[in-house]
């Protein structure tokens, strides 16, 4: 008799089958585009022959830095952020990457508070990918 039941409620859940909607180009290029930039002004910064060029801090402080970017794209997922906190916040990044992260930003504010949360699903973990699991990934 327990078997029936199991096998009556198997039946009737439905299940969605339904693939997620690829993240979008527009989002890839910026993240990337952030990524690249910031790796750029950090690691290449300093001139190669000084000694701060041969310094491991310059890549803790990348990894600092994409820490703080996903902070902030968590942030303007969350809730929409007045432009003169962005503009805050922007100030502790270099000044070449700061145009870009705004773009970026601006992208997530208005995609996430357009679209239901199952639609930003794929968004939410392409951000952690390349933000936590994969910081030094330039693809």
């Amino acid at each position: 008799m327990k078997e029936e039941e199991i096998q009556e409620e198997e039946e009737e859940e439905e299940y969605n089958d339904m693939p997620f909607e690829p993240v979008s180009p527009e989002c890839k290029r910026l993240v990337l585009q952030v990524k690249h930039q910031l790796y750029q002004c950090i690691i290449f910064g300093p001139t190669l022959e000084s000694k701060r060029a041969q310094s491991n801090d310059l890549l803790l402080m990348y990894l600092k830095k994409i820490m703080k970017l996903s902070q902030l794209c968590k942030s303007v997922q969350m809730q929409t952020m007045a432009e003169d906190v962005i503009q805050k916040k922007l100030l502790t990044f270099p000044i070449q990457v700061r145009d870009i992260i705004h773009q970026l930003l601006n992208w997530i504010t208005v995609f996430f508070h357009k679209n239901q949360y199952v639609d930003t699903i794929p968004y939410i973990d392409y951000l952690d990918v390349h933000f936590h699991t994969y910081p030094l990934l330039q693809k």
